[in-house]
């Protein structure tokens, strides 16, 4: 029963351990913190496998697609969170490692929080990888004027104001001719 996923409508629990009539779950759609239900709760939920819960909340990465950057940041969140794992049945004691924690590696309770609700979820520590960074997106014709314009004009010693770039980014010759009115 232990790490058994259930699902119910949409919300699907992980129950994390058992204390005789209840269990510690955390609920993987809403991402909140571990709570203690009754057993027979539990029992309306139907039992579903973990490739049923990644189609449900999204993957996590592959290994091979981690960067060295990527899995040391991933083993730095890790070492936030592990000394918080051995008493997630204690909110007490949870809220004051996580406290703790926080002042320690200079992060907000928020944070660790997150951190430890990602590994609880996925029970892997590779959901605590960051994700990759996109390759930005392609800049429209008028944006890319726009960036040129202010990185002649607007960022320069001369310290023009926004509207005076503009003014001499409309009476640039290059700016016309990428416009197509000037040969």
């Amino acid at each position: 029963m232990l790490n058994e996923l259930r699902k119910k409508d949409d919300t699907v629990l992980r129950i994390l351990c058992k204390d005789e009539n209840d269990v510690l779950v955390v609920n993987c759609t809403k991402k909140t913190m571990p709570i203690w239900i009754s057993e027979a709760d539990i029992c309306s939920y139907t039992p579903i496998s973990e490739a049923e819960l990644l189609t449900v909340i999204g993957n996590i990465p592959p290994d091979e697609s981690l960067d060295n950057r990527q899995i040391k940041v991933m083993h730095e969140r890790f070492t936030m969170i592990v000394d918080i794992l051995s008493v997630l049945g204690n909110e007490q004691k949870r809220s004051l490692l996580i406290r703790e924690a926080s002042k320690e590696c200079k992060v907000t309770p928020e944070t660790i929080r997150s951190y430890l609700i990602l590994y609880l979820i996925y029970q892997d520590i590779r959901a605590l990888a960051p994700k990759k960074k996109g390759q930005g997106k392609e800049l429209s014709k008028d944006e890319k004027n726009m960036r040129w314009a202010l990185n002649k004009f607007f960022y320069t010693k001369k310290k023009n104001s926004l509207r005076s770039a503009y003014a001499c980014l409309i009476n640039t010759e290059e700016y016309l001719k990428s416009l197509f009115l000037l040969p």
